[in-house]
């Protein structure tokens, strides 16, 4: 299969098509059919379920409710990425930020004009979709990943929504999940807002690339972006139903919690659409908690994965769990099992257990044990430029790792920055209420006592008891909290401790040259750089004299100083007014 082309597709019955407008004809039927096809009688949200829980307040309302800055949408362009795919006009980012002083009043007309109006032009709100392959031999479309690729003006009033939503949405949603027109009242302004939002979502029309070519664009009826910066925040407030229906079983006295989540009233987790849902392992309360998610999944349309959907049952008789799965009908899953890519189970994981994570981020680099695989690929990469793991270093990695200021590159160290990470996360475990995970270990460890001096039981899970190792290390750091570095960052450099600065770090890293010649310099101000006369000293048989000029030996006093000096001389010679610069 080739990477960038479609070459064949397999239809649902198992016929093969190789032709390129009967391909572009597949996948664009298949797209049409999962935006545009929608169910109009669906069932409306419970308003009183969704007032079972906090709500906006006057302020927060009218926060949300004023008028666009043009501060604010130059915000918004500052945050996307130079590197972003353009949109279906072919300008990325990049090129307004080049022409913000040519093009600034039109942009931030066209984006207020949206909010004071309510209308979206379809030329900003078409969104070209590129096929990204999930699997090596991919054969069907639902192996490729659609990947949609919006315009700049519409990722910017997109931006200024989500900004003004993340600001209140921690206030609103459950923590189980991991304005607009000045002068008029919060009632109307507040429609006003469902109706940009509408607008945005509802008014999208989508055309496929295939080859590179774009189809024909076609509306689209339902579903979020991916990559459009409100879409999870539209995404958490859509769960959140899920989450206030589940909230209603405090008061169902035919509903018991799962032993280890009563103390909470915790009844599921979730982080975006990995779900997670705890109950007692009798049939009756499985199926409250079920019976909610169906109601949830009737409203908004959202199904589970069947394929990929299990229940997990602890302390429960074989001939019981056979009866639940069958009126279930699920699938009976085994520890450990994955849940945001990283394997669960109660204990600590195996090196068997970490080699899928350790084989993706191998992956990704060619674009305590399991640390030693990861830090060992890194190095030999940086030193190969290989996935292999290789033991060819020219500099030791403790002085790689160290920052710029200390004579390094600032490479990651990942031993230090995992215990920096654990003392951090120790540290919120001592000043913090704010987390279910946090309140979780107090209720279940801690228990109201001191959390410096909490025994640790026996039976506590291989994480825990990490973290809990950490409190002698974090009583002597010193954390300000108010302070213009980061929690993390003062750990860290206070394990770093003090080194001294060297005084080359600007003529080497800055200035101008490419990444590749400040590594050069770096090398050489190290003495390791691998010249002819160091290859002869490890017995590796090389000619030794340098190729430009012919006479010389090389050797990093002729290449920097003699070389340097023989060169500078020759331009005063012959006035050449140009710096040399090797």
């Amino acid at each position: 299969m080739h990477r960038k082309q479609i070459l064949e597709l397999q239809t649902s019955v198992g016929i093969t098509i190789t032709e390129l407008e009967d391909i572009k004809e597949k996948i664009i039927d298949l797209y049409k059919g999962l935006i545009r096809d929608y169910k109009s009688n669906l069932p409306a949200v419970d308003v009183h379920v969704m007032r079972q829980g906090p709500v906006l307040t006057q302020e927060q309302k009218i926060e949300l409710c004023k008028a666009v800055t043009g501060e604010e949408i130059y915000k918004g362009l500052c945050d996307i990425g130079e590197d972003k795919a353009p949109g279906v006009d072919g300008y990325n980012a990049c090129f307004y930020k080049k022409a913000w002083g040519a093009i600034k009043e039109d942009i931030i007309q066209a984006v207020q004009q949206f909010f004071q109006s309510g209308k979206l032009l379809k030329s900003f709100n078409c969104t070209t979709v590129t096929l990204i392959p999930k699997v090596t031999n991919q054969i069907i479309v639902k192996e490729y990943m659609p990947i949609a690729c919006c315009t700049v003006v519409y990722k910017l009033t997109t931006k200024v929504l989500g900004a003004r939503m993340q600001d209140v949405m921690a206030s609103v949603i459950s923590q189980a999940q991991s304005g607009f027109i000045p002068s008029r009242k919060i009632a109307d302004n507040t429609f006003l807002a469902k109706e940009l939002v509408k607008e945005c979502v509802h008014a999208v029309n989508y055309s496929i690339l295939v080859h590179g070519e774009p189809a024909p664009p076609f509306d689209a009826k339902k579903g979020l972006r991916q990559g459009d910066p409100k879409s999870p925040y539209l995404f958490a407030i859509a769960m959140e139903y899920l989450s206030r229906l589940l909230g209603g079983l405090r008061s169902n006295k035919g509903f018991k919690y799962h032993p280890k989540c009563s103390k909470l009233g915790v009844t599921y987790m979730c982080f975006a659409d990995d779900l997670l849902l705890f109950a007692r392992g009798d049939l009756s309360y499985i199926k409250a908690l079920y019976q909610c998610f169906m109601v949830f999944s009737g409203t908004f349309g959202l199904q589970e994965n069947m394929s990929k959907s299990c229940v997990y049952f602890g302390g429960v008789a074989s001939v019981d769990r056979q009866n639940k799965l069958q009126q279930l009908g699920f699938s009976e899953g085994e520890l450990p099992f994955k849940y945001l890519g990283i394997p669960l189970t109660t204990g600590k994981l195996s090196l068997v257990q970490w080699i899928p994570l350790i084989e993706k981020i191998v992956a990704r680099i060619t674009s305590w044990i399991v640390l030693k695989h990861i830090d060992a690929y890194c190095r030999s990469y940086v030193w190969s430029g290989a996935n292999a793991i290789t033991k060819k270093a020219l500099v030791v990695w403790d002085r790689v790792s160290l920052p710029k200021t200390g004579g390094g590159l600032k490479l990651i160290d990942i031993y230090l920055q995992n215990k920096v990470v654990l003392i951090k996360t120790c540290w919120d475990l001592a000043n913090k209420q704010d987390k279910l995970w946090i309140r979780w270990i107090h209720a279940f460890y801690v228990k109201g006592k001191e959390f410096f001096h909490a025994l640790v039981q026996k039976h506590a899970l291989w994480m825990v008891r990490k973290l809990f190792e950490m409190r002698d290390t974090l009583q002597q750091i010193q954390i300000q909290p108010v302070t213009s570095h980061s929690i993390i960052k003062q750990i860290y450099l206070q394990l770093l401790g003090d080194r001294p600065k060297i005084p080359w770090k600007c003529l080497v890293f800055h200035n101008s040259t490419r990444p590749k010649a400040q590594f050069t310099m770096w090398l050489q101000i190290q003495g390791r750089l691998l010249t002819a006369d160091r290859l002869n000293s490890w017995g590796i048989d090389v000619d030794l004299t340098y190729v430009l000029c012919g006479t010389q030996q090389e050797s990093t006093d002729h290449l920097y100083i003699q070389r340097t000096f023989f060169l500078a001389s020759m331009a005063q010679d012959h006035n050449v007014d140009k710096a040399v610069s090797l």
